[in-house]
């Protein structure tokens, strides 16, 4: 049996750190934005929402680093947690689609267990308008599922993984001239039943997730 921490009663939806690039456009249509881990982060922000079983939410605007705890006990109903790193851009000119690189590291642990349980782990990456709703998203690829059926048994994934910028997805919303917008790398855990999330390293150590840069381009 696993063993659990005190829930704390903390009311969080998702953070969003956000840093903002100015860009100034060359010739031609393409264009790149790229930071790194050296370049401040701001205009923080949180969004209330009915309790959930996430705390220990921390983010380094330093270092572009997010980490949370999660401990979810039955027969209290799902819960999500997003965290995400968000870069503004303006679009220096009107293009149909647009390549987005990222380079980042996650470090994990996910555990259900008896009597049932379901934990997902995920990375996506979320084009927002400047107002933040919602255009487009995208798995990066990484998710991960542990999963214990009724009156089942134990079970976890853990690891550490990482994305480069050799690697790119595309996103097909069409971006107009001279527009701000903003893009993600998102954080995402989902908890129902017996389910915790923490970091390779175990029990009360938050999953990590490192942002070290961001790239748009054509």
């Amino acid at each position: 049996m696993m063993k659990y921490p005190q829930k704390l009663n903390h009311r969080f939806l998702f953070v969003l750190l956000v840093f903002i690039i100015l860009f100034v456009p060359n010739v031609h249509a393409a264009f790149t934005i790229s930071q790194d881990d050296n370049t401040e982060y701001s205009d923080a922000r949180k969004v209330v929402n009915p309790p959930i079983c996430f705390y220990d939410i921390s983010l380094d605007s330093s270092s572009g680093i997010l980490e949370v705890c999660g401990d979810h006990n039955v027969p209290f109903g799902p819960e999500e947690c997003r965290l995400e790193v968000v870069m503004r851009f303006k679009a220096p000119e009107s293009v149909d689609s647009f390549k987005f690189a990222t380079a980042w590291c996650i470090s994990y642990k996910i555990e259900t267990n008896y009597p049932v349980g379901y934990a997902k782990l995920q990375v996506r990456y979320v084009l927002y308008s400047d107002d933040y709703s919602g255009r487009e998203s995208h798995s990066s690829g990484f998710t991960i599922t542990a999963s214990t059926p009724l009156w089942g048994n134990y079970d976890s994934k853990e690891g550490i993984r990482s994305m480069n910028t050799n690697h790119y997805t595309t996103f097909s919303f069409r971006l107009q001239a001279n527009t701000w917008y903003r893009i993600a790398v998102q954080l995402y855990i989902y908890l129902d039943g017996e389910a915790n999330a923490w970091s390779q390293v175990g029990t009360n150590n938050p999953v990590s997730l490192d942002v070290s840069e961001m790239m748009v381009y054509t």
